[in-house]
């Protein structure tokens, strides 16, 4: 059966998918737990231990990172729309959760840090990237059916989760 195909069941065809389920279940963690160690460990470094320029460098990284985990809480609760396999729509759910706790995390850092997220305005490879995703992520009327699923996959994973973390290297140069 096709991924594009919806199943009420798990396709056994698709029982490889079962690990990722179990190891997201594995490694689920809370905004809680992380709020702690930023209060108590990585403020305090932050704040006492690290330069300027190590500060600098910490502070764009959140601001791209938080544009990241926006985009990326939106895309896997959504997956199973697009691919309405059972194991997919599971591994959607467990993703986005995972991803909304990434969010809320890096926002308690941003806010205990005081970086402003919004500074993402002054530093154009970020703002072009956020734009482009944006205009393309957007239905196309000419691009239609599995074209226009495969398309939001390839702008997902080449944009948003390598692209995006590889570029912060790029980014840094104009530190």
């Amino acid at each position: 059966m096709s991924v594009f195909v919806k199943t009420h069941h798990i396709d056994p065809k698709y029982n490889h998918l079962k690990k990722y389920v179990n190891v997201m279940y594995k490694g689920l963690w809370t905004p809680a737990k992380y709020e702690k160690l930023i209060s108590e460990v990585d403020a305090p470094q932050y704040f006492n231990e690290m330069s300027d320029l190590n500060k600098e460098i910490i502070k764009r990284c959140i601001v791209a990172v938080s544009m990241v985990e926006d985009k990326v809480k939106l895309y896997w609760p959504t997956i199973a729309i697009d691919f309405p396999q059972t194991i997919i729509g599971d591994i959607g759910g467990l993703f986005g959760q995972s991803e909304v706790t990434h969010r809320i995390s890096y926002h308690s850092l941003a806010e205990v840090l005081k970086i402003d997220t919004a500074e993402m305005e002054k530093h154009p490879a970020l703002k072009d990237r956020l734009a482009y995703l944006q205009k393309h992520l957007e239905k196309d009327p000419k691009i239609i059916g599995k074209k226009r699923v495969l398309k939001k996959l390839v702008l997902f994973t080449s944009l948003i989760e390598k692209g995006s973390l590889f570029t912060l290297v790029l980014y840094f140069n104009e530190v």
